[in-house]
């Protein structure tokens, strides 16, 4: 087994021991090729190392910058190749349940690359492109005014009153105040920080409480409140930094607007790769659905779409519902509930939209007429739809 296969069959063993957690490459002109252990006849080298790192999730990196960090990773590289070199003489790499897991993992690494290298051929955003969606969107880089503020709340306007006096006729700290005579258990042990908020935003220890925060809002930055009522008690604020809405620069902006328009791997770019594939590669399907479904009668096989739990399969029984018994009584039910999935489950509108026409289309006369109708005017509202029951008759006295 050579080296890279070794180290392959010890990444799986590595999610089990939660050892895969690193930063990505390693400051300093170390050489890649530089022996770092030898486990056995194999060698871990600077490059597994950075390799090692750079599968690690970005918040764990730090750790392993320092000399003593840069030992613990190595540990358990060889600690990996232990356990590797143990199972390879146990022969367990030739096991069918191993084998067959690392060919599963050989075709999902492939299926990625293969997505990945599509999605690279896709023209990418230009500077014009990221500058056009900025200036079309001033809204989502406004940033919102906020104060970063605390409070000190009493049960009485007296006891109140004298709190701010302390603070502004006496000079002492707003927190240590608050600390000793705030009633709000929630921040007074934080000398009655409230922390940043906007106008229309959450307060912590307060909630959502626009009257509060157009309070807060009328100071500026040191002000000290007067004392007003508030929750069954009184209270005084201390603004201790404010600032007004801004742009966000486009500078600032650059990198998540191009994140945003990255181009993206659509469904029918996607099946219209696979039918080239298909065509280039070649496919013999020995498999026939619908001839396994052809001694169906209309009643059964609405019974499987409707009793059905995936969508998709719902959508093929009912097309072959339709293709076998087009002029069924239940037809037009069929071609009304391929819309349904659609839309409801899994949300394609467009789609669902032509096949809701295909009712209105190809029955005139059909009975769900008005639920295509309703569907196609609401669909996307996350409204469910409302039916009105039929109300009994008044009875009439004798």
């Amino acid at each position: 087994m050579t080296r890279r296969s070794r180290f392959g069959w010890g990444v799986v063993l590595a999610v089990v021991l939660g050892v895969l957690a690193c930063s990505k490459g390693e400051k300093g002109a170390e050489s890649p090729d530089r022996v770092l252990a030898r486990v056995g006849k194999e060698k871990i080298t600077e490059a597994d190392m950075r390799e090692a790192i750079d599968a690690m999730p970005k918040h764990e990196q730090a750790q392993y910058q320092t000399v003593m960090g840069r030992k613990r990773l190595l540990d358990m590289l060889v600690d990996r190749l232990l356990l590797v070199a143990a199972a390879e003489d146990k022969g367990m790499d030739q096991t069918p349940d191993v084998t067959s897991r690392m060919e599963e993992m050989r075709r999902s690494l492939l299926t990625a690359a293969y997505r990945d290298y599509m999605v690279e051929q896709l023209p990418k955003p230009t500077e014009e492109d990221l500058k056009a969606y900025y200036d079309g969107h001033h809204e989502e880089f406004t940033v919102l005014p906020r104060v970063n503020a605390s409070w000190i709340k009493c049960a009485t306007k007296a006891k109140a009153e004298a709190a701010r006096q302390r603070v502004v006729g006496k000079g002492e700290h707003f927190g240590t105040v608050a600390r000793e005579v705030s009633i709000d258990e929630c921040s007074k042990k934080d000398n009655g920080l409230l922390g940043y908020f906007n106008p229309a935003g959450y307060v912590r220890c307060i909630g959502n409480r626009p009257e509060f925060s157009q309070r807060v809002f009328e100071l500026e930055a040191e002000d000290v409140s007067e004392v007003f009522p508030w929750d069954n008690g009184w209270a005084i604020v201390k603004v201790h930094e404010k600032t007004t809405e801004r742009q966000e620069p486009f500078s600032k902006a650059r990198d998540r607007i191009a994140a945003r328009l990255r181009p993206q791997l659509s469904d029918s770019l996607l099946q219209a790769e696979l039918q080239l594939l298909r065509q280039r590669i070649g496919v013999e399907m020995l498999v026939d659905a619908a001839a396994e479904l052809a001694d169906k009668s209309a009643e059964d096989l609405m019974k499987m779409a409707t009793e059905g739990s995936s969508p998709i399969d719902k959508i093929e029984i009912y097309k072959v519902l339709l293709q076998k018994y087009p002029h069924h009584e239940r037809a037009d039910e069929a071609q009304f509930m391929i819309g349904f999935v659609l839309s409801e489950e899994l949300h394609d509108y467009d789609t669902a939209r032509k096949e809701y026409q295909k009712v209105l289309d190809n029955y005139p006369d059909s009975d769900v007429r008005d639920s295509v109708l309703y569907m196609m005017q609401n669909m996307g509202r996350n409204e469910a739809p409302e039916f009105q029951e039929a109300q009994p008759a008044p009875q009439t006295g004798r």
